[in-house]
């Protein structure tokens, strides 16, 4: 039976480093406390599906080194029996991508990636569709990889991306789901309307359009039009590395039950609110344990 989600794109090994504050120019800082993870925006979502059960497929646009990094993340990754790694390949030539993450103590963290600005070993072929149901895929090098986005469409798969804003890019049609941030919206403009923005990112893909805002609600709007605003579960965070990760891999969790869109929603809102409580961005909640946090998420107003 062919795997239901293939998930393209990146992978690091992350080293966490619990520290006070983040280093300036001024002031330097001392970890006392550090472990390694697994990373990589991707590699995160196809994790947190492998762990609830979700046959997934894994597919690197580069190659992994030969070296500890990559000893250290497939090991790590062999805890997921779910996780088809058949496609990762691992080449003498290159350095397995790591990233430094600094956590300070309210779970906010600043990152320091090696090799995440190289232009991709592999591109998004429609060669690698061995039958998966949806595609989970990296916004790098969008522009270069829609006639792909296309051909994994025209056989019925469903597309997934996140952190695409502006309803001017093109061929937008091509992604089913795009899942983005508030905060980094509002990075790239401070006076910007949010739900205003996400409608016209509806509008402009005629897809599913989601907005996350960290702790404060979720804006959904869906193919038809219709919207939603979901309220996750205040919880106390620790690190916030990968609950957008987890969250975007909660809503092909939950579509791929036969879900609507709002308890897809609700479920990832649960997926992210565990992720948050620990170190690491690796899921390691049972499905049991998800169910019970999503009952705590409430649908706050809907609307057509």
């Amino acid at each position: 039976m062919p795997n239901d989600v293939l998930c393209y794109g990146d992978i690091a090994l992350d080293n966490v480093m619990h520290v006070s504050h983040f280093p300036t120019p001024e002031r330097s800082v001392v970890f006392h406390r550090e472990s390694y993870h697994i990373g990589g925006t991707i590699c995160n979502s196809a994790v947190c599906l492998a762990s609830w059960g979700v046959p997934t497929t894994m597919a690197l646009s580069y190659d992994l080194g030969e070296d500890d990094y990559a000893d250290q993340l497939l090991k790590l990754l062999s805890a997921f029996p779910a996780l088809d790694l058949s496609l990762v390949r691992r080449s003498p030539n290159t350095v397995t991508p790591y990233c430094r993450v600094l956590v300070i103590p309210d779970g906010e963290r600043a990152l320091l990636n090696y090799r995440y600005s190289e232009k991709a070993d592999h591109e998004l072929s429609i060669d690698l569709h061995r039958g998966e149901k949806y595609l989970i895929a990296s916004i790098y090098g969008l522009a270069r990889r829609f006639a792909a986005l296309r051909a994994f469409r025209e056989r019925g798969v469903t597309t997934v991306m996140g952190d695409i804003y502006w309803p001017d890019y093109p061929d937008l049609r091509e992604i089913d789901i795009i899942i983005n941030s508030a905060s980094t919206l509002r990075g790239m403009d401070a006076a910007v309307d949010v739900r205003a923005a996400t409608h016209a990112l509806q509008q402009a893909s005629g897809g599913i359009v989601i907005t996350t805002d960290g702790d404060g609600p979720v804006y959904t709007v869906d193919r038809d039009g219709s919207w939603s605003i979901v309220q996750p579960y205040p919880v106390k965070a620790v690190d916030t590395t990968g609950a957008g990760d987890a969250f975007r891999g909660g809503i092909v969790y939950g579509l791929l039950q036969g879900w609507n869109l709002i308890d897809a929603v609700r479920w990832a809102c649960a997926a992210g609110a565990i992720i948050v409580q620990q170190v690491g961005a690796t899921n390691t909640a049972t499905v049991e344990q998800t169910f019970a946090l999503m009952e705590q998420v409430r649908l706050v107003e809907q609307g057509e």
